[in-house]
């Protein structure tokens, strides 16, 4: 556990070193690979940290309360993201800002929804794994 709190630790630096980068730089070459760096490489990282963490504190339990927490912690960044989009459109004025506003329960929406996608494309791993402690209690009623 020690470990995923340095992960997170460092990687938290590492996106205050980005911000404060983004923050204080004026060529706009530099603020563009600033930004990507933040947005491609920061963002993933905490992810990744995020669920290394949660792992950490659930490894004793099973694969399916494993995916579900993934899954979660991904809702949870795509209601963040919406908001930042929904709360940007609004503050600069945007003429469908209120269309955008709408994006805080679409993204998560479409998080909870993609194991769904995956196993209509054929990809029943994730989906079986969410499902199986459902699945089984079914099964030993029957």
């Amino acid at each position: 556990m020690r470990r995923a709190f340095s992960k997170l630790f460092a990687t938290t630096m590492l996106l205050t070193a980005l911000g404060w980068a983004i923050g204080h730089t004026k060529d706009q070459l530099w603020l563009g690979i600033w930004f990507l760096l933040f947005i491609f490489l920061g963002i993933p990282l905490v992810l990744l940290c995020i669920r290394d963490l949660l792992l950490s504190f659930f490894a004793n339990r099973s694969e399916s309360f494993k995916a579900w927490a993934i899954v979660h912690v991904c809702a949870v960044f795509a209601f963040l993201l919406g908001l930042l989009l929904a709360s940007g459109a609004r503050s600069t004025g945007h003429p469908k800002a209120d269309l955008h506003q709408w994006l805080v329960v679409i993204l998560p929406g479409l998080v909870y929804l993609a194991p769904v996608f995956l196993a209509l494309h054929g990809n029943r791993v994730f989906l079986s794994t969410l499902l199986r402690p459902f699945l089984r209690k079914s099964n030993d009623e029957t």
